[in-house]
């Protein structure tokens, strides 16, 4: 079959992002065959860029290239101004391959193929594709994914396709996706649903780590989910709605797990059990790694002063990211005001009975006497 197959010298793919693994294989076993790696859609006649795949990928994806003669391609943001480098942005295409729009359904042309502010003829149309995208510093153009997988995560708004891109190119991960969960109650956060390359998997810290060297903060995933495989569509595609729901325990972290010993630290685990929807909190366990964040701090400083009367601000939330340290911190104040207290106490004692003596001139008072001890 192969060598039958190696005598095809020119192969096209298209429809469908194409992963780097294939196309490693694609080189490995077809030496001597050319791949190109198209995108496109109907409303832009089939296609609108086009890469061809010369050595192997280190990245998780490939490229889609650049646009094709009589095409132009523009990412650009919410005002319509281009992008820089390796920032995402909308996809928009225009030139001569350019439908005229929709037939019988006015509305949803006008809503997506919008006057084009760069063109030098009159009356000329951009097509907002839906798709998001960035620029490569060679110039080519790199598909993230579709604008409706775009979440708004703590007023952010986040593209789940940076993170899978991310998350595909750690050594340990075969594939990933990413959603988010509880957009509908306000609270949306993100969940990592990865699969792993070998029963060796990296834990959560160690994922975590990963992520932050190449994204912000509200990027990360409060919650990763390892699954055997990704459910998919009858097309081949990712299936979505049936990834599961992360459980409500505590992940795998790299830290022993050690329950809570005192009165102080059981309140503030049951309070970040509460706010994180997670059991079993160790009290060693980095609340960042728990999916914790700014936003959520302020939440658990709420709760403290409520539960406990101490008030602990948000910079020393962050100091003392584990249950552990925060409440040794919380408790030593108690400790370190414990003698003072009653040394004001005595004091307060011993002025009342002077103040009574000198009001009644007597020295036989027992109880007085004792006080002024």
């Amino acid at each position: 079959m192969q060598t039958r197959l190696a005598q095809i010298k020119l192969w096209v793919t298209s429809g469908e992002a194409l992963p780097a693994e294939v196309c490693n294989r694609f080189v490995e076993r077809l030496p001597g065959s050319r791949l190109l790696n198209l995108y496109g859609s109907s409303e832009v006649a089939a296609d609108v860029t086009g890469y061809e795949v010369t050595e192997k990928r280190s990245q998780a994806t490939v490229p889609v290239g650049r646009p094709i003669a009589n095409t132009r391609v523009y990412l650009l943001d919410d005002y319509y101004a281009p992008v820089p480098v390796g920032v995402a942005g909308d996809l928009y295409v225009a030139g001569d391959g350019l439908a005229r729009g929709y037939l019988g359904m006015p509305e949803l042309t006008a809503q997506l193929f919008t006057p084009d502010p760069f063109a030098i003829r009159p009356g000329a149309r951009l097509f907002k594709t839906g798709d998001t995208a960035r620029y490569l510093p060679d110039g080519d153009i790199e598909f993230l994914g579709r604008r409706d997988q775009q979440v708004k995560v703590r007023g952010f708004r986040v593209e789940v396709g940076e993170i899978e891109y991310a998350l595909n190119n750690h050594p340990d991960i075969k594939q990933a996706v990413v959603t988010a969960k509880g957009e509908r109650t306000g609270d949306a956060r993100l969940v990592g649903y990865v699969v792993a390359r070998s029963e060796t998997r990296p834990t959560v810290a160690d994922l975590r780590r990963f992520l932050g060297i190449k994204l912000p903060d509200y990027m990360l995933p409060a919650a990763f989910v390892w699954l055997d495989s990704l459910p998919l569509t009858s097309s081949g595609k990712v299936y979505r709605r049936a990834l599961p729901d992360p459980e409500k325990i505590r992940p795998e972290l790299e830290v022993e797990h050690l329950a809570p010993q005192t009165e102080m630290e059981q309140i503030i685990t049951s309070i970040w059990q509460q706010i994180l929807q997670l059991e079993g909190i160790g009290i060693e366990d980095s609340i960042f790694d728990l999916g914790g964040h700014s936003l959520l701090l302020g939440q658990a400083q709420y709760q403290i002063l409520e539960r406990t009367g101490k008030e602990v601000t948000l910079i020393e939330m962050f100091q003392y990211s584990t249950i552990k340290s925060l409440a040794a911190f919380l408790s030593r104040g108690e400790k370190e005001d414990a003698p003072a207290a009653k040394a004001q106490a005595r004091a307060d004692k011993q002025r009342q009975a002077l103040n009574r003596r000198r009001r009644t001139g007597s020295t036989k008072n027992k109880d007085d006497h004792q006080e002024l001890l």
